[in-house]
């Protein structure tokens, strides 16, 4: 005797049970907004030289200077001994912000609470500086 098996394919979604999946789908929507950052987010890069011996020196100065400016600023170190740091602030401070990164310039504190609920973020690298050739 022989037994033949087969399997039974699913049948395929008819057109009125999509909505069994609606509370599915709105999870997803939710949780995807609550992760991912929204599409109106600005993000600008900027990447400095430093020298080795002070790199951990400018990452202090960069998160000051976060918090000076009524943001914060998380670093991970990079593979070649340099940082990489990302600090989220107020929009209409972004401005001043990349002006003191890029010079040595501190915030004036204290500076007024920001009521604006638009963030930039800003990735900040800080790169060793490169060994002159012989």
């Amino acid at each position: 005797m022989l037994w033949v098996l087969t399997r039974n394919p699913s049948p395929p979604i008819r057109a009125e049970q999509p909505d069994e999946f609606s509370a599915l789908r709105g999870l997803a929507e939710r949780t995807a907004r609550q992760v991912l950052p929204e599409a109106g987010v600005t993000r600008q890069k900027v990447e400095l030289t430093v020298p080795k011996a002070r790199i951990e020196d400018e990452t202090s100065r960069v998160k000051t200077l976060a918090a000076g400016f009524g943001g914060s600023a998380i670093a991970s170190p990079l593979g070649d001994g340099g940082a990489d740091l990302l600090v989220q602030l107020p929009v209409e401070r972004s401005a001043a912000f990349l002006a003191a990164v890029a010079g040595p310039a501190e915030p004036r504190l204290p500076m007024p609470a920001s009521t604006s609920a638009d963030k930039v973020f800003v990735e900040v690298i800080l790169e060793d500086v490169p060994a002159p050739a012989l």
